[in-house]
């Protein structure tokens, strides 16, 4: 299924800006360099791109730090965003 998600950080701007709608595919799987919505250790989800090759989750915005996904970290990925909905 598909749902709406609404930027709300800058931490993949330019590529995402806040307020932008998202259209996230829950049935898909997270591919390199695909953008989805991810929770680390059960924390809140966050939007992150994936880098397959270094098991990372990275920020566009390169004021963030990039994410490195250990064997012991528990990874959930609610959804890959698939569309982007923004006002001119």
């Amino acid at each position: 299924g598909a749902d709406v998600v609404r930027v709300k950080g800058n931490s993949m701007y330019p590529t995402l800006q806040i307020d932008d709608l998202l259209i996230v595919n829950s049935d898909m799987n997270i591919d390199d360099n695909k953008i989805g919505i991810i929770s680390f250790n059960n924390n809140k989800f966050t939007v992150k791109r994936f880098d397959k090759k270094n098991k990372a989750f990275i920020s566009d915005n390169k004021k963030y730090k990039t994410i490195n996904a250990n064997e012991e970290d528990v990874v959930f990925c609610k959804g890959v965003v698939s569309q982007l909905i923004r006002d001119l």
